[in-house]
């Protein structure tokens, strides 16, 4: 799981190097010659746009950057020009930019610890992962006082297939920033990841017996075990947090997946019932997993309160179809034509099996009326060897 890097640190780098620019770019009127004094009352625009960078009004800086004349020979501070456009190009998400402006920032020798912790960031959101980790090797000082950095480096380690150094890396942050619970939650997914599910168990309820631990760390730790095939682990787990969100939609659709995947399919329909209440678009859903599961009147309730007509009608066709309720298949199609089932190409399915329905019922006629319409590729061949069945009981009765 990538984890989240806060914006509060990005805020922070951003006055950093901001204030560092400003250091650098302030006007100077200290000089006594008047022609420097009328030099230094000219419009510097980089000074400006690092002023405006300062209080985060970064598309107002930009525009006072594209009034810096770049040309060749021209004289303007192409350190902090090119810094400035990659901290923009940064907070714009456009981290090629980023990149490339603060290379030609390092390369007009804007070199510092800084100057690294922002390539890594662009870095990580190219998932660059050397680079990344390279970036925070750079970054030294600067990057031992940034949490997000460690997390940034075990995430590219991670990526590589470096569990081993992503664990280092890990345990490095936590021991610095002990009040930062994303080192251990990430230490709980790097063991499910690595397969110690015991391990990532154990830690995982010091994580989740956190003061600030919510819902959903317990669905992405629930869902981490259920994608390792750990699914016993994934259904502990998430019956805790049903027990402590009781009220809480996601929890019962992530148990429902749970138990979906060890076959539980009624407990699974159960769970998405409870979710149904909250949210009727696992109605349908639920309605499926006990057609799957043979629970057809559990099924045939569920299947009554969907909401949306088309789908409603599709799914009753295929309960009563597993039922074998033919005659109450072949009374639903005065319905099913009404909601355009019967016209729908790529329904051609529910018309197929009306015409199976039909038959079984011994209307030959409307049977073969039916199987007339199929004219999909794959119902093809069933309806003509249907059609020829319903041919042979026409003439001789007796034998169907």
């Amino acid at each position: 799981m990538k984890p989240h890097l806060s914006t509060t640190w990005q805020r922070l780098l951003a006055l950093a190097v901001a204030a560092a620019v400003l250091t650098t770019t302030a006007y100077t009127f200290a000089e006594e010659d008047e022609s420097k004094q009328q030099e230094a009352q000219k419009p510097d625009y980089v000074a400006l746009a690092a002023m405006l960078v300062q209080d985060g009004h970064y598309d107002r800086a930009q525009l006072e950057l594209a009034k810096v004349d770049t040309s060749e020979g021209s004289d303007f501070d192409r350190k902090t020009y090119y810094t400035l456009e990659g901290i923009i190009s940064l907070k714009k998400k456009d981290y090629q930019s980023a990149v490339d402006h603060l290379d030609d920032a390092i390369r007009y020798g804007k070199v510092d610890d800084m100057m690294f912790v922002y390539l890594a960031q662009a870095y990580y959101g190219l998932r660059n992962w050397e680079r990344t980790i390279l970036s925070v090797r750079n970054a030294e000082e600067a990057g031992e006082k940034i949490p997000d950095l460690f997390l940034m480096k075990a995430h590219a380690h991670r990526e590589l297939d470096q569990n081993q150094q992503a664990w280092s890396t890990l345990r490095k942050g936590a021991k610095r920033f002990p009040d930062k619970v994303a080192f251990l939650r990430q230490q709980v997914f790097l063991l499910v990841e690595m397969g110690l599910y015991r391990q990532a168990a154990d830690l995982g309820e010091v994580f989740l017996g956190k003061a600030d631990s919510g819902v959903e760390d317990y669905l992405a730790l629930g869902e981490a075990f259920r994608r390792a095939g750990a699914h016993d682990r994934a259904k502990h787990l998430l019956e805790e947090a049903k027990l402590r969100f009781p009220q809480n939609q996601k929890v019962l659709v992530h148990l429902a997946h749970a138990y979906i995947a060890t076959g539980h399919l009624i407990t699974a329909g159960e769970f998405l019932q409870q979710a149904a209440e909250f949210d009727k678009k696992y109605v349908l859903e639920s309605a499926e997993l006990y057609r799957r599961a043979g629970a057809f009147e559990r099924a045939l309730y569920m299947n009554s309160q969907v909401e949306d007509q088309k789908k409603k009608f599709k799914q009753r066709v295929a309960i009563l179809l597993d039922r074998k309720q033919f005659e109450r298949i072949a009374s639903l199609e005065m319905r099913l034509s009404r909601l355009g089932l019967l016209d729908d190409q790529d329904e051609q399915s529910i018309l197929y099996t009306l015409a199976y329905a039909r038959f079984q019922t011994g209307d030959y006629e409307d049977a073969e009326r039916l199987l007339k319409r199929v004219t999909d590729a794959q119902l093809f061949e069933s309806a003509v060897q249907l059609r020829k069945t319903v041919q042979m009981c026409q003439q001789e009765p007796s034998g169907c």
